[in-house]
């Protein structure tokens, strides 16, 4: 049956990743699904709720839909947005982005959503002509230079490159989700008032609070490995790099 509501959609995705990849599963249902589309074009996760902007999701298809949950996903995995310390905040999103990209589109989980999916695509038509970027190209960052790389060291290569003028020094270079800091209730290294309910701005959390969640997210992901691997005898679709991770 289709879906039209936003909301099931995205419960349907990870109904769907129970079955058939069990770690994205695992890992998407305990994450809290708020609707923020007044201040989310897109989507996000802070570890332990996943916003979505209606309009974003129901412009996917439902391969695409799949991809940008896994990926939000993998930011809890990896735990991002609890490893800026003093970075640029664009560009540690964009190194990010980087590592988590290559290893979904290697798995093939879901599609990458195409550029013109995008809700900036319209009015930056020009910035994707001028990197070369058509409506059906993936609309987020993926590159075969930076295979293997951890997100630190994908984020020393992408600052070299804005200091030298090159792609990365330009403001528009970024992922189709928003990269949270949740201790400050803000997106993309803004500042923010943060709310109880997530959906006027992302909830703010505290310093012990955030502490819990990485012992917690470590345990969920661990959980997750092995469960995946139960379900399909060890052969679940899980990142070698999650598996480097958990050893």
């Amino acid at each position: 049956m289709e879906l039209s509501n936003a909301h099931d959609r995205i419960v349907q995705a990870r109904v769907d990743f129970l079955i058939e990849q069990p770690f994205y599963g695992q890992l998407a249902v305990r994450l809290i699904l708020i609707e923020a589309d007044k201040w989310c074009p897109t989507m996000a996760v802070d570890g332990v709720r996943m916003y979505y902007n209606t309009n974003f999701v129901n412009s996917l298809s439902d391969s695409e839909l799949k991809f940008v949950v896994a990926h939000e996903v993998m930011h809890c995995v990896y735990q991002h947005f609890l490893r800026l310390d003093n970075r640029d905040a664009r560009l540690w999103n964009c190194a990010a982005d980087y590592v988590i990209n290559l290893e979904l589109d290697d798995l093939k989980i879901g599609k990458m959503p195409k550029a013109s999916s995008m809700p900036n695509w319209e009015q930056d038509r020009d910035f994707y002509n001028e990197m070369g970027v058509g409506p059906n190209d993936p609309g987020g960052l993926i590159d075969q230079q930076y295979r293997g790389m951890a997100s630190e060291e994908v984020y020393d290569l992408l600052v070299k490159d804005a200091e030298e003028n090159g792609k990365h020094s330009n403001e528009k270079v970024k992922n189709w989700d928003i990269h949270l800091d949740p201790q400050s209730g803000s997106g993309e290294g803004e500042s923010g008032d943060g709310d109880d309910s997530g959906k006027n701005s992302p909830v703010k959390m505290t310093q012990e609070e955030l502490d819990v969640l990485r012992d917690e997210l470590k345990k969920a992901v661990i959980d997750a490995a092995k469960a995946a691997d139960e379900m399909t005898s060890g052969a679940g679709n899980i990142p070698g790099g999650v598996r480097s991770l958990i050893k």
